[in-house]
């Protein structure tokens, strides 16, 4: 088992990998039906059960940085690969706790508009969309990086083709379906990829001889430091700030705030939490069993592979093993359905990204800001599908020139470092302080999103990840703007308040809403 030629799959496996696409298409032509309005396109229509949001948030999450990610970390760093799994559960507490209810009850397609709703100001709806913007960008080319690397793995095209294909997909996935096409595949594939997951960590599990002997033999591969701190992060801060990412980052991406508006009320928003939570935890649990039995199975002979990779490879790596190795007609269709499901879960999830960021640049800085809300619902649509495009095509171009070899969950790790840095603190202090000011929610995102970026670039005493001075830096520029800018009145302070207690589990269908809360 050496080089590329390891993962080129034979004709068997692309007609699988062929098969798991087609369906995905076929989801997203059915979706395309159900997209009749602006609310169908951009939030589902609101009509989403807590069950199903929950299965759509966890395969919104259930990403390549932790279905391929995290394994190829866990395989090269053991224990700190494990450990920052954890503090990412935390994000949907918070997100269950903090943002459920009032997100829900606002009733909005963007966090810009959420912000109007309390400010109404254009420069901080602006300050918000620029943010999204920015974030979702910047995870999508993680999603890119892992769909090209899988593609190019599994057929031998180049890297830079293989990119290319994804982003056509995902363009088809959001020109026909928006929102609904996103939520479909995205339920389906949380269900196929944990079913794929467990079938693989049962076959680990037999191959070595239960869980006892996978953590003997792994650590007996990995070495004596294998199962201790260190491997990754070696100054015990760094490890504590990329927590802190994923802890905080988690509840500020945009794409898993939006969810919070595609659920029929308050109360289906947070059952979707609890159904998320639940999910990717035991996920998580999976992929900590795949990481240590890579470990504990793959031969040397690929280590050159895995870290040309970034640990991308290691997950088609073992599936192959498990199957007999290369040529083998199991590991064929194995590798096929372990590619073809991540590959699924890449297209969907940069899908959500994609409309998330496209409805940003039409909802808040479109319609919003340079219509000044008087575009019709059709203009809408037109220019959501056109700012789709453009934002797949930039994030398609900034991927070509990052290339492959980059761990998925790293740069995972600093995208959430932005969003803890410059989202959550914004959002959560609009919520829930009343002296908090418009001017320091502009602040607080843009100084927070310069901040992160340059401290991500230019990282000070030597932390990979910058969340442990970013996101205490964002909050106290927030703080300090509050304090030295002009507050709300009273009565405006209570007129959100009063917004925030309503429960809209009596909203109207997208059929039946009334225009300009469509569309504002």
């Amino acid at each position: 088992m050496t080089g590329a030629d390891t993962l080129r799959a034979g004709p068997t496996a692309l007609i699988v990998f062929a098969a798991f696409i087609a369906a995905g298409l076929a989801l997203t032509v059915l979706a395309a039906r159900r997209t009749r309005g602006s609310a169908d396109y951009w939030t589902a229509g609101g009509s989403l059960s807590g069950r199903q949001n929950g299965f759509a948030i966890a395969g919104d999450y259930v990403s390549s940085a932790t279905f391929i990610g995290n394994t190829g970390l866990i395989f090269l760093v053991g224990f700190d690969g494990t450990f920052i799994a954890i503090p990412a559960l935390s994000a949907f507490v918070l997100l269950l706790l903090l943002f459920a209810e009032p997100l829900r009850n606002l009733g909005k397609f963007t966090i810009g508009a959420v912000l109007e709703v309390r400010y109404k100001l254009k420069s901080v709806r602006t300050a918000a969309a620029v943010g999204s913007l920015s974030i979702s960008v910047c995870y999508m080319i993680i999603q890119l990086v892992a769909g090209g690397v899988i593609l190019q793995l599994l057929t031998g095209i180049r890297f830079e083709l293989s990119v290319l294909l994804t982003i056509v997909l995902v363009l088809v996935y959001v020109v026909l379906g928006g929102m609904y096409a996103a939520t479909f595949v995205q339920i389906a594939k949380a269900v196929i990829v944990t079913l794929i997951a467990l079938v693989i960590a049962v076959w680990v599990l037999v191959r070595v001889g239960g869980p006892t002997q996978l953590f003997a033999q792994a650590g007996a591969e990995g070495g004596p430091a294998f199962y201790l701190p260190g491997n990754l992060y070696s100054n015990p801060w760094a490890l504590a700030s990329v927590s802190l990412a994923f802890a905080l980052g988690g509840a500020g991406l945009p794409h898993l705030l939006v969810r919070l508006f595609t659920v029929k009320d308050a109360a289906a928003g947070r059952r979707s939490l609890v159904w998320a939570t639940s999910l990717i935890g035991f996920f998580f649990i999976l992929v900590t069993i795949l990481g240590l039995g890579a470990r504990a199975l793959l031969p040397e002979s690929t280590d050159t592979l895995i870290t040309e990779t970034g640990g991308n490879a290691v997950l088609p790596l073992l599936t192959i093993f498990l199957g007999g190795g290369p040529g083998a007609l199991a590991a064929d269709i194995a590798l096929a359905v372990v590619a073809a499901a991540t590959f699924a879960t890449i297209v969907a999830v940069v899908a959500g990204l994609t409309v998330t960021a496209a409805g940003a640049m039409t909802h808040d800085l479109w319609a919003g800001v340079l219509r000044k809300g008087q575009a019709s619902e059709r203009e809408e649509l037109i220019v959501g599908r056109v700012s789709g495009v453009v934002v797949a095509l930039a994030a398609m171009a900034i991927t070509l020139m990052a290339g492959p070899g980059i761990n998925v969950t790293v740069l995972a790790s600093q995208v959430l470092a932005v969003a803890a840095s410059a989202s959550f603190p914004v959002l959560l202090l609009t919520l829930y302080w009343r002296r908090f000011t418009a001017a320091a929610a502009v602040y607080g995102t843009v100084i927070g999103l310069v901040l992160t970026i340059a401290l991500i670039l230019f990282p000070p005493f030597g932390l990979a990840n910058p969340a442990i001075i970013s996101v205490p830096a964002g909050f106290l520029v927030c703080i300090v703007a509050s304090l030295i800018t002009p507050r709300q009145t009273d009565t405006e302070a209570a007129k959100f308040d009063a917004a925030l207690s309503v429960d809209h589990t009596a909203r109207p269908t997208a059929a039946h809403t009334p225009r300009d809360e469509v569309i504002h």
